[in-house]
């Protein structure tokens, strides 16, 4: 069996995993064949009870992040309440597009049903039928530029569990997750054309099962990800520890 990396010894007598610096539980270690298996990244590693090794990785406390514009937090009946709109010059952009892709499609109807068009009522259809991809495109883009201005989403979080939800139009992302590990933020790198690249940001949540799942995404600023993950963090009173592609912590 091929073994990950060996794990050091600090001077706190508390044995940290290599590949991504977090503890090792106890209950996890091996100490009659010197293995562990770390439960943050599932790697299988060697114990090292021998001092810390020059150079031995470690990691840093983030600082705490301010609160970010548009975002709101409230304490209602004991619980953590935490909304935004998604109102930004994206959905007024998309708007715009909108209202520009129906005139042009009002325009091709206009061409070919008015006195001047095709005198054919067979290749009116077709001509029709031609376009009902293109009125498709412009519903989808139309109910993401409303959802754009409409849409808030809201996160309420108990003593053990957090409930995400994106209102008032429907929108993939409802859910309920209880049973929480551990919060951390990520970075989402989308490639476009000529080599062009956005960032997004996601806030994931790893449970005490073992599962990992994305919470939020299409953050604008990694700021709003690790504002989410360190209030819900402290509210659930989750010690923050490092995770393998997390966001950097400097």
């Amino acid at each position: 069996m091929m073994l990950g990396p060996r794990v050091e010894k600090t001077d706190t007598m508390q044995i940290h995993c290599k590949t991504c610096g977090a503890p090792l539980d106890e209950a996890a270690m091996d100490r009659s064949r010197g293995l562990a298996r770390c439960r943050h990244c599932d790697t299988v590693v060697e114990l090292d009870f021998s001092q810390p090794a020059p150079g031995a990785r470690t990691y840093e406390e983030r600082a705490p992040v301010a609160m970010p514009a548009r975002f709101t937090l409230d304490h209602v009946g004991g619980q953590l309440q935490i909304s935004w709109q998604w109102f930004t010059l994206k959905a007024a952009l998309w708007a715009a597009f909108t209202v520009i892709w129906f005139l042009a499609l009002g325009g091709y109807y206009a061409n070919i049903l008015g006195p001047g068009g095709s005198a054919e009522a067979g290749l009116v259809t077709q001509q029709i039928l031609f376009t009902l991809g293109h009125v498709i495109v412009g519903l989808v883009v139309a109910y993401i530029a409303a959802s754009g201005f409409l849409n808030t989403t809201t996160i309420r979080a108990t003593h053990n569990s957090l409930c995400i939800q994106h209102s008032p139009l429907p929108w993939p992302g409802n859910t309920t997750v209880d049973d929480i590990r551990q919060l951390y933020s990520k970075e989402r790198v989308l490639r476009g054309k000529h080599g062009r690249r956005s960032y997004s940001y996601e806030l994931h949540v790893i449970t005490k099962g073992g599962e990992q799942r994305r919470l939020i995404d299409r953050l604008d600023e990694a700021a709003q990800a690790l504002w989410l993950e360190q209030t819900l963090e402290e509210h659930l009173r989750i010690q923050d520890q490092p995770v393998p592609r997390e966001l950097p912590r400097h």
